[in-house]
């Protein structure tokens, strides 16, 4: 049996509020990435000297071997919110990386002229799939 938008078992207009929902819930999540420190040494590093490195400076392993950092721009974006404004600057990055990737979606979803019951099933979906990574990563600009 193939479900149409009037015979899903949750109302149209629930699933757009579950959508909401995750939505909202995923900007609220903390930024718990443990590589967020190096992203923000690199950006110092590149907004000190200028340039973006070639070899690594952070690990104590391989001191000096060649790296080609291919994260650059959005070092220099973290460092910069982090400039100006701390912790609560990057969660607001984070906060507003994440509600354009939701946006975007769901007008990717409109212009597909999806129904609006399955958009918001696919708002449940995209929160779901993100939930594990809610937080400040740079594969977040991959999938703007």
């Amino acid at each position: 049996m193939r479900l149409s938008p009037r015979t899903t078992v949750l109302s149209p207009a629930l699933l757009e509020v579950l959508g909401a929902a995750c939505g909202w819930l995923l900007l609220l999540t903390p930024i718990a990435n443990p590589d967020l420190p190096w992203h923000l040494s690199a950006g110092r590093r590149i907004f000190e000297q200028r340039a973006i490195p070639v070899a690594d400076w952070l690990s104590w392993t391989r001191p000096g071997a060649p790296w080609i950092d291919f994260e650059w721009g959005v070092q220099l974006l973290y460092h910069a919110a982090w400039s100006v404004g701390g912790v609560p600057a990057l969660f607001v990055l984070k906060a507003a990386i994440l509600a354009l990737l939701f946006l975007l979606f769901l007008r990717v979803l409109v212009l597909l002229d999806i129904p609006a019951p399955w958009r918001g099933a696919a708002a449940v979906g995209l929160g779901a799939a993100l939930s594990l990574s809610a937080d400040l990563r740079p594969d977040h600009f991959s999938l703007l």
